[in-house]
Order: structure tokens, then sequence, then C-alpha cells
């Protein structure tokens, strides 16, 4: 308690104001200072307490947010929502993941870039929109080189060096892949009847998503339009593109039956899409998050390969419901393609940099091994690959 005592006038000075204080010191009764001393003890020692059980000190719970454009009813979408439950679990909710979807996501074309600059913490990207700043990255792209689901998920396995190189090649850009993500293979979505030959695309405005898409639709007569996934179904709905090459699972995520009446199963490369993480976010979890984090990626990126053929074969019977005819390639049919797209591979191969080179060197030697050099089932109908 303070005390102030009243003085109307100094000895020997002027008097001071009427009715006015002037505090000259302030006295301290001794139990007030005991109690004082005591109350600092205490406090000193709370703080203490808590900064040694980590309580008061800790940092909030990471929030990562993760850009995905296709809808979470999905094979990709439910499945990383699994991720997302599986990380909230063995992290004990240390750590939170926010799906962003639909209008939330970012540009599809873009969005990796926005991870690597640290714009966003996480998100789902389709690895072609990499290859201007990973040489070579795209070689899953080429057409009819990756032509079975063994062959390519050996290629992506994680004990082989073709899948350290491209997850090593793609860190050194500041984004780490967590996991790739099958989705499916590319077909032509058209109207009024299959694309069977080259010749079916000849003059015809065909969607390209990158840059060997780009390439296999010109050498085989087509006009190639660059076109983000999001903007298919409006350009093709409007005339801006007659045909287009996506995956086969777009004719149930974007509605594809509305805008076409057959798909033609080319399969003449593999949609793959990465989910990638920030470096320097990555590197800011505790060693335990990472870990938790590094566990639920493996599991869900298992869960992809092991479901993608029936994720397949749904894509087909939806289309088939919907009434859209659903059209394979002969044999002879796979020959001509094959022919006039010879002129990408052959550019790639001398384009592709150190890191295409060391692709394409892995890809030679897993033609030889037993997981890789069966040839497709094809039933009798001719050319089936996947």
């Amino acid at each position: 308690m303070i005390f102030a005592r009243a003085v109307t006038s100094s000895p020997g000075g002027p008097p001071a104001a009427s009715g006015h204080f002037r505090a000259r010191r302030l006295l301290w009764p001794v139990h007030a200072l005991r109690a004082c001393r005591h109350l600092c003890v205490v406090c000193c020692a709370y703080v203490l307490l808590l900064g040694s059980s980590g309580i008061a000190v800790a940092d909030p719970p990471p929030r990562l947010r993760l850009s995905f454009q296709l809808p979470l009813a999905g094979s990709l979408g439910v499945n990383l929502v699994r991720f997302k439950e599986a990380v909230a679990r063995d992290t004990g909710n240390a750590v939170a993941i926010e799906i962003l979807h639909g209008k939330q996501a970012l540009p599809d074309r873009t969005v990796a870039k926005a991870v690597m600059a640290g714009e966003i913490e996480m998100a789902t990207a389709n690895v072609v929109t990499l290859a201007d700043q990973v040489k070579g990255v795209d070689i899953l792209s080429l057409p009819f080189l990756f032509n079975s689901h063994p062959f390519l998920r050996a290629m992506l396995d994680r004990s082989r060096r073709s899948r350290k190189l491209l997850d090593d090649a793609i860190l050194e850009t500041g984004a780490r892949v967590l996991m790739w993500q099958p989705y499916g293979t590319n077909v032509f979505f058209s109207k009024g009847g299959p694309v069977l030959k080259p010749g079916d695309i000849a003059a015809k405005k065909i969607r390209a998503s990158g840059e060997i898409d780009h390439e296999f639709a010109g050498a085989c007569r087509g006009v190639p339009q660059m076109l983000a996934a999001g903007a298919q179904y409006e350009a093709m709905k409007t005339g801006r593109i007659d045909m287009a090459m996506t995956s086969a699972e777009n004719v149930s995520a974007r509605r594809f039956w509305e805008i076409s009446d057959t798909i033609t199963r080319t399969n003449h490369s593999p949609v793959m899409l990465l989910l990638l993480v920030n470096e320097k976010v990555w590197q800011s979890l505790r060693p335990e998050h990472r870990a938790a984090i590094a566990k639920a990626t493996q599991e869900a990126e298992h869960e992809l390969w092991d479901g993608i053929v029936k994720v397949d074969e749904e894509a087909n019977a939806f289309a088939r419901s919907k009434g859209i005819t659903v059209a394979q390639l002969s044999s002879f049919d796979l020959a001509e393609w094959r022919a006039c797209s010879a002129p990408v591979v052959e550019r790639f191969m001398a384009t592709s940099g150190p890191l295409g080179n060391e692709l394409l060197k892995e890809y030679g030697l897993m033609r030889t091994d037993p997981c890789c050099n069966q040839t497709p089932d094809v039933n009798g109908v001719g050319y089936r690959p996947f």
C-alpha cells in the first residue's frame, strides 16, 4: 500500500497552494515489502515451470494449406482426405492440414511454382507443369513408352534410382515430393466418333496439358491448344477445342459426359500428379512430425497404386452408364500412332539434358527387368495397355 503526505507549506519557504497535494515520498510498510518479495518469487518460479514444461513457450500447431483442384469425392480426393486424417491422428493433432479445393484452389498451371516460392505450403500439381523448371521431368508423358501399370509403378518405386533422380531434381526447386499420384492415362474425348487413327485428329483443335502432349498432337497432324485442366470443360463446350487429351477419370470428375460422346482409349501416356510441400516449411517441422507425414504419404501412395486398375475400370463403366462410347485401338491403329509420334521421342532424347538422359538409361534397364518386359494382355481385341 502506498501513502503520500499532504504538505501545505515548507519550512522557510513560500506556502503551498491551498487545496493541492505534493508527493514528498512513498512510504512502504514492512509487511507490504515482504508480500511483494514473496509474490515475485512465486511468479518467477511459475514462469520457470511453464518454460521447462513447454506449455507457455510452445509454438501454435503448424497449419499446412494444401491446394487441390479436383473434387474431394474422386479417387485422389478421397485419398488426400485419408492422408490428412492419418497425419492428424499420428501427430496427435499437432499438425493441421487444410485442403483448399474447388474455387479455393490455386490455378493448376502455376500451383507448383507457388509451392516453390512459399506462397502456399502444399499442393497437388501435374508433373508436366514442372518441365520448365526441371528439364526432363516430363519423361512419363512420352507417347506409348510407359504402357503398363507395373512398368510405371516400377519407374516410380521409392527404392529405384529413377525415383530418386526425379525427386532429387524437383527438390532443387525448393519443393519436396511427398508422393506421386497416378491419375489414370491420357485418352481422347471427342464428339461424333472415335479417334482411332492419326488421320482422325487432322486439323482438329486438341487440348494439350504439357509440351510433350503439344508436340504429340502436332506431330500427328492435330492443332494443339495448351489449356489448364480446369479450362477444358468450357473450351470444349464453346467450341474453342474439338477434342481433349486428358485422364479418363475426368468423365466423372469434370463432368465430361456433358460435352463429349466418345472416349478413345489410346492410353498413350500416364497422367501423373505430385503432392508437393515447400522445403523450408518441411524443414521447419519437428522431426517426429516429418516422420508421421512421410509415413502417411507412403501409405497413401501405396493405396493409389493398388487401386489404379479398379479406378480405371470404374471410369469406363461410368462413361458407358452416361451413354458414352468407349473405343479401343487395334494393333494396326497403334502402329500408325507410334509412327507419327516417333519424332517426339527422338527430340526428347536429344534435348532433355542430364536428367532426361539418366532417366532414359533407367528406362532401358527396366525394359529387361521381369517386372516390366511382359506384353500387356490384349484379350484378342488388339492394343489394350495398362
